[in-house]
């Protein structure tokens, strides 16, 4: 987990609509006592390479250079309205 959020009241989708829970929000500060948390294992995930990772280094760069190339025409196809 990287981020908790409390909140007295929120949003769901069940069934493909979404719906209120909860009641009315808090009023005033809050205080979180004792919160920790408990047991579990954080597996190691495994690494894959990335596929440009598999390339030889000239294959990589043409690879690049390729996608600059494509991203320049599409730029220039934009301001021209192509």
């Amino acid at each position: 987990m990287t981020e908790l959020g409390i909140s007295p009241c929120g949003e769901i989708v069940r069934g493909g609509e979404r719906q209120k829970v909860g009641g009315k929000p808090w009023q005033g500060p809050r205080d979180v006592r004792n919160l920790r948390g408990e047991g579990g294992e954080h597996p190691r995930p495994t690494r894959q390479r990335p596929p440009e990772a598999l390339l030889a280094p000239v294959e990589h760069q043409k690879a690049f250079n390729d996608a600059i190339n494509k991203s320049l025409e599409q730029e220039a196809a934009d301001r021209t309205g192509k």
